[in-house]
C-alpha cells in the first residue's frame, strides 16, 4: 500500500479515498504521511458505496483512487469493476488494496481497468504472512516515473528494472518461503531416517 502511494503521486497531489473501514481509513493515513491533498468518501462500517455518491465525489483534478477490494475489518465487499469504469472516463490511476479480494471475489485487472492491484501472501492465499505483491497497469508506470516522491526499498522502478533479468532489487522473500517449506516438508522423512538409523543401532 506505501509503495503504491509512494511511486505513483507526488506532495501536493489531489486524490480520492474511499474508506468503509480500518483499511480503508489506512488509505487516509499514508495519503497524508506522502503529503497529499486526500478527499474522503466514507461509508459506514459493513456497508459499501452508492455509485452516485462515488460519480460525484471524483473530480478531474484527482490524481488517484485508493480503495479496497473488501474491506477486510468488516467483510463487505465492493463493487470494483463499477467504480473502474466510472475512474476510467477520467485520468486519474485506480489503486485497489486487493489482500482480502484476492482469491476470494473476481477482480478483472485488465478488463477493467485497475491499475495497481495489491495482494499478500496470509489471506485467501493462505500461505505464510510476509509476502507482499502488486500488478502495475502502463499508465501506472508511467506515473511511477513523475512521481517525486522519496523511494528507496520500495522503488518500484529498481523492481522492474531487474525483473527483466529475473532477480529482484534487494533479497526476495519468495526464496525464503519457498526454502521455509521444503525444511518443512521434508521434515518428517529427515525425522523416520533418524529413528530408523536409532532401531538399527
Amino acid at each position: 500500500m506505501e509503495a503504491s502511494v509512494s511511486n505513483l503521486t507526488s506532495p501536493g497531489d489531489r486524490v480520492l479515498v474511499l474508506t468503509a473501514g480500518k483499511f480503508g481509513e489506512r488509505w487516509v493515513g499514508l495519503a497524508k504521511a506522502f503529503g497529499l491533498v486526500p478527499d474522503v468518501l466514507t461509508a459506514p462500517n459493513g456497508e459499501t458505496f452508492k455509485l452516485e455518491d462515488v460519480k460525484a465525489a471524483l473530480k478531474p483534478e484527482h490524481k488517484a483512487v485508493f480503495m479496497q477490494a473488501s474491506e477486510t475489518s468488516t467483510a463487505a465487499s465492493h463493487d470494483v469493476e463499477a467504480i473502474a469504469k466510472l475512474v476510467k472516463s477520467t485520468d486519474a490511476l485506480l489503486i485497489v488494496d486487493g489482500i482480502t479480494g484476492l482469491g476470494t471475489q473476481t477482480i478483472d485487472v485488465d478488463g477493467w481497468g485497475v491499475d495497481v492491484l495489491i495482494g499478500g501472501s496470509q489471506k485467501a492465499v493462505m500461505i505464510p504472512p510476509g509476502l507482499a505483491y502488486l500488478s502495475v497497469s502502463e499508465k501506472a508506470w508511467a506515473a511511477a516515473e513523475k512521481s517525486t516522491n522519496p523511494r528507496y526499498y520500495f522503488d518500484l522502478r529498481k523492481e522492474r528494472k531487474n525483473a527483466v533479468k529475473g532477480e529482484s532489487a534487494y533479497t526476495p522473500a519468495v526464496a525464503l518461503i519457498a526454502d521455509w517449506a521444503r525444511r518443512w516438508i521434508t521434515l518428517p522423512v529427515r525425522r523416520a531416517e533418524t529413528w530408523k538409523k536409532a532401531a538399527l543401532l
